[in-house]
């Protein structure tokens, strides 16, 4: 294993000096749940000679609200947000996401902010992040800046994150209170296994059945994490019916497939995909009688 410098600053103005003068040649941990196994494979960065530890920062833990928003800290473990009463009061399917990652072991050490970052397609909390409309506060020595999580994700594991920032803060809308939310995950086996695909979804309907808001984002299905807008638009405005949550779900399993092209594992995920998007749907829209 490389032998690499290791730096854990007390402060962010620390953290943000240290980035500074690193000029690249760094790696931040926080849980380290990801990093480590980057290390024992092999596959951290060549150029990587100092690990910066920002897990300990309290700065960067923290969970609360105000009037509009929910601030969530990067630095907040998935055992924190899974039980979070702020996160389960208005976005409840963000903390399931959170109790499903891994094992107790790895949810005590994990964390949202490393979630994101890592940028794996298989990561469970940025599918319901992507349905909240999720912003990212990220800061610098010199800057700060928000950038809406859908715009985050630039390639496979690959962000917008610049070499001197630092991921501090989630934060989103208090979601429609009359609105309905889903995340459903497919695993190989009950517990500490990666999404083979998930599932996550956000609808709000009028008094006449009418949806005025709806937000589909699956996992583990494309190359990078998005939303699937083309399925979005065939439901908002409409009274769903059996026949019209179907052909949306079908619409969802089709933009897969338009995404990826067809691979080995398509023939596979795209009857899934289609099924957990029908049922997770089913799940949140009040469907009329046909």
């Amino acid at each position: 294993m490389k032998n690499l410098k290791f730096e854990s600053p007390e402060t962010l103005l620390e953290a943000y000096t240290l980035l500074e003068g690193n000029e690249g040649k760094f790696c931040l941990i926080a849980g380290g749940t990801d990093l480590i196994i980057e290390m024992r494979q092999k596959k951290l960065r060549p150029e990587t000679e100092t690990l910066i530890n920002i897990g300990l920062l309290n700065e960067l833990n923290y969970i609360r609200e105000d009037n509009e928003f929910i601030f969530i800290g990067a630095g907040t473990t998935h055992a924190v947000l899974s039980g979070s009463t702020i996160v389960k009061k208005y976005a409840r399917f963000l903390a399931d996401a959170a109790a499903s990652i891994g094992s107790p072991q790895t949810r005590n050490r994990g964390t949202i902010g490393g979630n994101i970052i890592t940028a794996a397609q298989c990561a469970d909390t940025i599918p319901p992040l992507l349905v909240l409309d999720a912003e990212l506060k990220l800061v610098s020595s010199e800057r700060e800046r928000i950038v809406p999580i859908g715009d985050f994700f630039t390639a496979p594991k690959k962000t917008a994150i610049k070499a001197d920032e630092i991921l501090v803060e989630i934060q989103f809308k208090k979601p429609d209170t009359s609105g309905k939310a889903v995340f459903n995950k497919l695993i190989r086996r009950k517990a500490v296994a990666k999404a083979r695909i998930n599932f996550s979804a956000f609808a709000v309907q009028d008094s006449d059945g009418k949806i005025t808001d709806i937000r589909i984002a699956p996992g583990s299905v494309t190359p990078i994490h998005m939303r699937f807008p083309e399925a979005e638009d065939m439901l908002v405005g409409k009274v769903p019916d059996t026949a019209l949550v179907k052909e949306a779900a079908g619409k969802v399993s089709e933009t897969m497939v338009k995404v990826t092209g067809r691979r080995w594992s398509t023939p596979f995920k795209e009857p899934v995909l289609k099924t957990m998007a029908e049922r997770g749907l089913l799940e949140i829209l009040e469907v009329k009688n046909d």
